[in-house]
C-alpha cells in the first residue's frame, strides 16, 4: 500500500529541484501529511532529534542567512541568527552546542541557553562532561555548569569522550618535535600516556588505531596495550560493525587492503577498489568491470553482478545498483535481495555534476527520474512514497495518493531534471537544435566549401557522445550506451540527409572513408537536389561535391576523458571526399554499411541524380538495396522483440 510512512516516524527531508539543471532546490520537511520550509529558505537540516515534548527538532540553516533550530512543522524554534547549530545527540545529554559571536556555547531542547558562548570551541556533553577550548588557553574538561573538572591541566587538543570514558588528549611539541596523543578519563587524568604520533578515538570498540612513529599503525585496548602490532599503513577508527578499513604499506590494486576485527584479524580483503564506507554490515569493491559487495563477515553478498553500485547507507538500509546482465536499476538490501526499480522509474536523480546525491538524514528514500519526464521518491521496496509534478511555471510534491503537499512559487523555466545516464539524442547535438537541422547544415557546409577560398572543404561536428574522466570509473557501462547512442544518431541523421540527397553511396563504392566508418553522397556542384527532383537525361557526368557523415570515436585528450562523435564534412567541386578528423579511431565499416542501408530504405531509395551518373553507382546502388533488404529482416527481428527499446535493438544489429 502506498501511504507516506513518514507519519508515523521524525520527519523526513526532500530535495526538489526547481530547474533542469538542478542548481536551484527546495530542501522540504515532509512529516504528518505536509511538506514545509520556512520563508527564508533552508540549506541544510541535519538529522531529527526528539524535543522531549511530544515533537521534533533539528539544526539547520537557513538559504538566507544563518543558523538556527527548526521543528519538524517547518518553524523555528531558534530563529537562524547563530554561526553554526550542532546537534543535541542520542546519548540523553539534551545539550547542543552553537555558535555566537564567535564563541560557543550550549543550549537545551527549548532553546534556553545552558552555558552562555564564551568557548573557542567545544566538544557535546557526554556523560556530564564536554571538552571545551578556553579563549587564549587550551583545552580542558568542564561539567554542566561549565565549571573546570580536574587538577586545571589543558591540553593542545582534546576530543569529545568515548562511550568507554576516554577522550583523546594532544600534548603540544616540545624543541621542535611533532605533538603527541594520548588518553584521559573523565577527570582530565591520563589513563593513556601521551606517546602516540597519531590515535583513532575510541569508539564502542574496546580497541583503537594508533601509531607511534605516524607511519606504521596498529590496534591498542583501553590500557595502551598493543592488540595488534603496528604494520599498517592506514588504519582508521572502527564503525558500527565493529571493523576497521586498512591498507598494507605495498597495497596494490588487487590486494592489500581491507577490514580487520577488534582483534586485528582480517575480517574483509580487497584492493584499493575496496570502499572506506561499510554500513549495514555491507562494503563496496568496485574492482573492473562493475561492482561487487562482501558483508561484514568476509563473505560476497549473494545475487547478481553489479555495473555500479553505491555504498549502503544507515539512512536508507540500502544501496541503488545497476544490473550487469540487464541495464536495470534497482535497490540492493544488506540480504542480498534485490528490488528491481518500478517500470514508470527511468533512472536515478544525479546531481548538476552527474552524481548520484547521498541520502538526507534519516529519509530512506531514493529519488529517480520516471519515464515521463517526472521525479518520484521511492522506498527501500520500490514504492512510491512521494512524486514531483512541474508545468514549466511550478513545481509541486505530492503525495501517493496525488495530493498536492507543497507547492513552489512562480519562476521561469521549472521544469524537471534532465536524465543523465538516458539523455535525449538532442542532448548528444552539437551545433544543431533538433536532427532535423542536418539539412540546412549540410547546405551551409557545401556553400561554404563551394566558395573560393584556400580551404577546399568544411567540416562540423555535429554530435559528440562524452564521457568525462571523473564519470570513466564508476560509470564504465556508459560506454557501451554513448556509443549505441552515436550509431542512432547516424541512422536517424542519414535517413533525413536521404530524403534530401538519396542513398548514401556505400563507402566501399567510392573510396570515400573505406574503413573509417562514412556515409557518403554525391551532390551535384549546381547545389543539392531534392529526393523527389527527376533525373536528367544521360549527359556527362556532372561535377559533384561530396557530403560525408562519419562516426568516430574521440581519443583521450589527456585528461582521461572519451567520447563518440560524428562529423559532417563537405568537399568543393570536382575534389575527393575530405580527410577524417586527426586523431580519431574509426568505427566498424561493416556496421555502418549496415546504418547506409537502413538510412537508405527509410528514405524510400531516394537516389540523387548525381548518384546515377557517377561511375559504378548503378552497381553500387543495387548492392546497397540488396545488403538494406536483408539487414531490414535482421532489424524488423529486433524490434518487434522489444518495440520500446529501439537503440538497443539498434545496438544488437550492428553487433552482428
Amino acid at each position: 500500500m502506498h501511504r507516506d510512512r513518514s507519519t508515523a516516524s521524525a520527519p523526513w527531508l526532500a530535495s526538489l529541484p526547481l530547474d533542469p539543471a538542478c542548481r536551484d532546490v527546495a530542501l522540504l520537511i515532509v512529516h504528518r501529511g505536509r511538506a514545509a520550509a520556512p520563508a527564508e529558505g533552508l540549506c541544510e537540516v541535519h538529522g531529527f532529534e526528539a524535543d522531549g515534548a511530544g515533537g521534533w527538532i533539528a539544526p539547520a540553516r537557513a538559504a538566507y542567512g544563518g543558523w538556527g533550530y527548526i521543528g519538524g512543522d517547518g518553524r523555528w524554534r531558534v530563529p537562524p541568527v547563530l554561526q553554526q547549530a550542532r546537534g543535541f545527540g542520542t546519548d540523553g545529554e539534551g545539550l547542543a552546542a552553537f555558535c555566537d559571536g564567535g564563541r560557543w556555547g550550549f543550549m537545551d531542547r527549548a532553546g534556553q541557553v545552558v552555558l552562555a558562548p564564551r568557548f573557542e570551541d567545544v566538544h557535546p556533553f557526554r556523560q556530564g562532561v564536554a571538552p571545551v577550548q578556553l579563549p587564549g588557553e587550551g583545552w580542558r574538561l568542564v561539567d554542566r555548569r561549565g565549571q573546570p573538572l580536574g587538577s586545571g591541566a589543558t591540553f593542545a587538543a582534546l576530543g569529545p569522550l568515548g562511550p568507554h570514558g576516554l577522550a583523546r588528549a594532544t600534548v603540544a611539541a616540545r624543541e621542535g618535535g611533532p605533538p603527541t596523543h594520548g588518553f584521559v578519563d573523565q577527570q582530565g587524568r591520563w589513563a593513556i600516556a601521551p606517546g602516540l604520533r597519531s590515535a583513532q578515538p575510541f569508539g564502542a570498540v574496546a580497541a583503537t588505531a594508533a601509531s607511534r612513529d605516524g607511519v606504521l599503525h596498529g590496534l591498542i585496548d583501553l590500557a595502551g596495550r598493543w592488540v595488534l602490532a603496528p604494520r599498517y599503513a592506514r588504519l582508521d577508527a572502527f564503525n558500527a560493525d565493529g571493523l576497521a578499513f586498512f591498507a598494507e604499506p605495498d597495497a596494490g590494486e588487487d590486494q592489500g587492503c581491507g577490514y580487520v576485527d577488534a582483534e586485528g584479524r582480517v575480517v574483509v580483503r580487497g584492493g584499493r577498489s575496496l570502499s572506506h564506507h561499510m554500513a549495514c554490515g555491507v562494503v563496496a569493491d568496485r574492482a573492473a568491470p562493475g561492482t561487487r559487495f562482501w558483508t561484514a563477515r568476509g563473505q560476497p553478498l549473494a545475487g547478481a553482478a553489479w555495473s555500479f553500485g553505491t555504498d549502503f547507507s544507515a539512512d536508507r538500509g540500502f544501496a541503488v545498483v545497476r544490473a550487469a546482465a540487464a541495464p536495470t536499476w534497482g535497490l540492493l538490501h544488506p540480504d542480498g535481495r534485490f528490488v528491481p526499480a518500478p517500470a514508470q522509474l527511468l533512472e536515478p536523480l544525479t546531481d548538476g555534476a552527474g552524481h548520484l546525491p547521498p541520502p538526507l538524514a534519516g529519509t530512506p528514500l531514493v529519488p529517480f527520474i520516471t519515464r515521463d519526464g517526472q521525479l518520484a521518491w521511492v522506498d527501500g521496496e520500490g514504492d512510491e512514497v512521494w512524486r514531483a509534478h512541474y508545468d514549466g511555471q511550478q513545481a509541486a510534491l505530492l503525495d501517493a495518493a496525488g495530493a498536492v503537499l507543497w507547492r513552489s512559487g512562480v519562476r521561469d523555466l521549472c521544469w524537471p531534471p534532465r536524465p543523465f545516464f538516458r539523455p535525449p539524442l538532442a542532448d548528444h547535438l552539437e551545433g544543431l537544435q533538433s536532427l532535423d537541422g542536418i539539412v540546412p547544415l549540410a547546405q551551409r557546409l557545401l556553400a561554404q566549401a563551394a566558395a573560393p577560398g584556400p580551404e577546399p572543404h568544411a567540416r562540423c561536428r555535429v554530435l559528440h557522445a562524452g564521457l568525462s574522466a571523473s564519470h570513466r570509473g564508476p560509470y564504465a557501462f556508459l560506454a557501451a550506451d554513448l556509443q549505441a547512442a552515436a550509431h542512432q544518431a547516424q541512422a536517424a541523421l542519414a535517413q533525413r540527409l536521404a530524403a534530401r540527397y538519396g542513398a548514401p553511396v556505400a563507402p566501399g563504392a567510392t573510396g570515400a572513408g573505406e574503413g573509417a566508418g562514412t556515409l557518403a553522397w554525391a551532390v551535384p556542384a549546381a547545389g543539392a537536389l531534392s529526393a523527389s527532383a527527376a533525373a536528367p537525361a544521360p549527359a556527362a557526368a556532372p561535377r559533384v561535391q561530396w557530403l560525408t557523415l562519419e562516426q568516430r570515436a574521440d581519443p583521450c585528450e589527456g585528461d582521461g576523458s572519451a567520447g563518440w562523435a560524428l562529423w559532417l564534412a563537405a568537399t568543393a567541386a570536382g575534389e575527393a571526399p575530405p580527410p577524417s578528423p586527426e586523431g580519431a579511431t574509426p568505427v566498424r565499416p561493416r556496421a555502418l554499411r549496415r546504418l547506409g542501408a537502413l538510412a537508405a530504405l527509410a528514405g524510400h531509395g531516394a537516389v540523387s541524380a548525381a548518384a546515377w551518373h557517377t561511375e559504378g553507382a548503378w552497381a553500387g546502388a543495387a548492392t546497397l538495396l540488396l545488403a538494406g533488404l536483408s539487414e531490414l529482416y535482421w532489424a524488423w527481428q529486433f524490434l518487434v522483440s522489444d518495440p520500446w527499446s529501439p537503440g538497443v535493438a539498434l545496438t544488437a544489429l550492428l553487433a552482428r
